[in-house]
């Protein structure tokens, strides 16, 4: 491929035309950086992969390279040659280095992605960016489904994130199942194997118990054994 050394004004009349509506495209697997994996072997071939998705209206690309043992020096300084280039010449793009961060079932590995986006707020901004929208439309639509196929049915969302989405007025009810903080430190290293720096750093990026008590019609203290949660809940539905 040839390298694509400015934007054109064929490039921003296509890129206008297949925008027109004002949206753009998050591109969230690619290799793209240069010379490090099975992806693109040249800058040049890079910049003009960048320029098509430019074009069909992408303009947040994150590369997610192979990361082979010893290599992450080398990944780490193509990927910066790469975004000062692309900051030339398309200023309206971002790019941002990922990382192939999947189970071999194809499965998010969510660990290693809290590790990642709970260090760094601008990460974490952008994941829930990314993926709180679809989430809620995915909810609201099953809650509109379930609705029309069981009128007197009931209906239970579990979610951590309820308070504040926007939608949790359409319930009738809203519990708010807590644990205490000490237990919440035990629980976490005991089936993640979570550290007492990352806990905090999730504790502290979460909404307030306050929140969401203000909220709730019902409250469940879940710090004890799972009987003592059960009547708790029996208690509740009488």
């Amino acid at each position: 491929m040839q390298p694509h050394n400015e934007s054109s004004n064929n490039d921003k009349a296509n890129y206008d035309k297949s925008n027109r509506n004002g949206s753009y495209y998050y591109d969230l697997h690619t290799h793209i950086i240069p010379g490090v994996d099975d992806g693109s072997d040249s800058l040049e071939e890079s910049l003009e992969m960048i320029r098509q998705m430019r074009e069909q209206g992408v303009l947040n690309i994150v590369a997610t390279p192979h990361y082979p043992d010893g290599q992450s020096e080398k990944i780490n300084d193509a990927f910066i040659l790469l975004k000062e280039k692309v900051n030339e010449l398309y200023p309206d793009m971002k790019l941002y280095l990922g990382n192939e961060i999947l189970n071999e079932d194809q499965t998010i590995n969510r660990p290693i992605l809290g590790e990642i986006v709970f260090h760094d707020e601008t990460k974490l901004s952008l994941l829930n960016s990314i993926t709180h929208k679809n989430v809620d439309e995915e909810i609201l639509s099953r809650i509109d489904q379930f609705g029309k196929e069981e009128p007197e049915g009931l209906l239970v969302i579990e979610s951590a994130l309820l308070v504040g989405a926007g939608y949790e007025k359409r319930f009738d009810q809203l519990w708010y199942i807590y644990t205490r903080e000490e237990v919440r430190y035990e629980r976490l290293k005991a089936s993640r194997g979570y550290s007492d720096e990352k806990i905090k750093q999730m504790i502290e990026k979460q909404q307030k118990e306050e929140e969401f008590k203000s909220m709730a019609s019902n409250i469940i203290d879940n710090s004890g054994n799972l009987e003592d949660t059960k009547a708790q809940i029996i208690k509740i539905l009488g």
